[in-house]
């Protein structure tokens, strides 16, 4: 059973590295799209109220099935945004938890779903664990799913939260 209230950190499902575009624009490949539409039944099982996104192609596409599905419209984040290539994991860390802080703070009663990327996801997870080392950051899926528990404001990661999809 889900908390009361909840932050979901999706990172996003697996992209098309094979097509020349800009990584702003780069899709899902077919596996990908598989995966969006896989998340479908697990992502409804959270009580989630509000989807929050990067701007990224990628990270659209991941929740788009279950917007609709939800009846949700995305509201897209620019500091959502994949992280630059040099942009330091710290200032990667800021950004996402500013985020999630300004999410909190204007839906605190409600569970959330924000699809970002990887580097994005280990920034924020490091910030609650700092055990969640580069190692760790390797083993982030595509797609992949955290908790983060927000207790009145209160945010602290859920370490017994397992997500999997078939």
């Amino acid at each position: 059973m889900p908390p009361d209230k909840a932050v979901y950190i999706l990172r996003h499902a697996t992209p098309d590295r094979t097509l020349d575009v800009s990584n702003r624009a780069r899709p899902l490949n077919a596996l990908g799209k598989n995966q969006a539409e896989a998340l479908v039944p697990f992502l409804q099982t959270l009580g989630l109220s509000a989807v929050y996104t990067s701007p990224f192609l990628r990270a659209i596409e991941t929740v788009r099935p279950f917007c609709k599905a939800a009846d949700l419209e995305p509201i897209l984040r620019e500091d959502l945004r994949e992280s630059g290539d040099k942009e330091p994991i710290d200032q990667v860390t800021d950004r996402m938890i500013g985020a999630v802080t300004s999410i909190v703070g204007a839906l605190g009663d409600r569970n959330v779903l924000i699809s970002t990327h990887g580097g994005c996801t280990w920034g924020t997870i490091r910030h609650f664990d700092p055990a969640f080392d580069y190692e760790n950051y390797k083993r982030i899926r595509t797609p992949d799913i955290f908790r983060i528990i927000n207790d009145v404001g209160e945010l602290s990661i859920d370490g017994d939260f397992k997500f999997a999809i078939d």
